[in-house]
């Protein structure tokens, strides 16, 4: 089995001059077939670039072909090594076409709305990654008038509405840490979940490999808010922090028996008075839903402030309930008003 991994952007792979196999587009994995092995190969890509931004082998992912026997015997190929290429054709960029799946409401009208009087026990979205290249603020209220109208097309005012929070990446993330808080947003709807990814996907990969996880996780939650399981539908929650005089403390909803550190627990404090500069600061469970970040008391702050918990294009999540189900990544406003003792 030749494994190629990721290529920008479509490919055709011939092994001795005949085609072992062929991918339309960049996301899928590699995974051709070869009969057989000869004492020479000779393996030929030809590639198709359909970006002025340049492609090739995704960089990270591993290029092998894989000889499958009783010991699972692997041979390496690098490809990172040295390749003859040629290139065969250049072609100015084509205008830009407008396709109406792409227009607003042309999928609803299209997909969804034929869909009208069925009755359905939930729904589970995954969705997002192109809002975070071009409109990441406010997708928040997006996802909160889809589901609301949604509801209102099938009649449903409490329809479970299950939702994947995206995963980790580091190419094309771009404003992803800001498009995951405002996923998160849309939890203030009743009956709405939101399954936490990250560390499930890949740093290279913008469709991660690892789906079995995310539908683990789909299928745990609906397991809760659909059918009635006695767990929680997802790991706890962040309601609010506040300014104490012991430092900061954070305050968590649907906690359970506890939260639970896998790690150090890292936050960044930014602040508008320094310029909006994050400042690392370390915290500490202080009960079973609260956590201290501990701060002088006569420590001036700017208004406003915000705490960001995992902020980062492919973060770790150290912080998670009982159940081992993380906490999601958060930006929260800081209340400042210290309560009196």
């Amino acid at each position: 089995m030749l494994d190629l991994g990721t290529l920008v952007d479509s490919d055709q792979c011939y092994v001795d001059g005949q085609l072992v196999g062929e991918t339309g587009y960049r996301y899928p994995p590699r995974l051709y077939p070869v009969g057989h092995l000869g004492a020479q190969m000779q393996i030929t890509v030809r590639l198709r670039i359909d970006t002025d931004q340049g492609g090739g082998w995704t960089p990270g992912k591993r290029h092998c072909l894989r000889i499958v026997d009783m010991d699972q015997a692997q041979i390496d190929l690098d490809a990172s090594g040295s390749w003859r290429c040629r290139r065969g054709l250049w072609a100015p960029p084509a205008p830009i076409e407008h396709y109406p799946t792409r227009m607003p409401a042309a999928c609803f009208n299209a997909m969804v709305a034929p869909l009208a009087g069925l009755q359905m026990s939930g729904v589970l979205w995954y969705q997002g990654e192109s809002n975070a290249s071009r409109s990441s603020e406010g997708y928040g209220r997006k996802l909160i008038g889809l589901i609301q109208d949604w509801r209102r097309l099938f009649h449903r005012p409490d329809l479970p509405f299950i939702y994947v929070q995206l995963p980790n990446l580091k190419i094309e993330g771009q404003q992803w840490p800001r498009l995951r808080d405002e996923q998160r947003k849309a939890l203030i709807l009743d009956h709405t979940a939101m399954v936490v990814s990250c560390g499930l996907g890949e740093d290279n990969d913008l469709h991660p490999l690892n789906k079995k996880a995310v539908g683990e996780r789909l299928a745990y939650a609906a397991q809760s808010i659909v059918y009635g399981a006695d767990h929680p539908a997802m790991g706890p929650r962040i309601s609010h922090a506040e300014r104490r005089e012991e430092g900061i403390v954070l305050h968590f909803a649907e906690a359970g028996s506890g939260l639970v550190a896998n790690g150090p627990l890292k936050f960044d404090l930014v602040d508008s008075s320094s310029g909006g500069v994050p400042e690392s600061l370390s915290g500490i469970i202080a009960s079973s839903d609260m956590i201290l970040i501990p701060l002088d008391s006569d420590r001036a702050l700017g208004n406003p402030v915000f705490v960001r918990y995992a902020w980062a294009h492919s973060p770790r999540l150290p912080l998670a309930g009982e159940d081992g189900l993380p906490v999601s990544p958060f930006e929260v406003p800081l209340d400042q008003i210290l309560p009196s003792r």
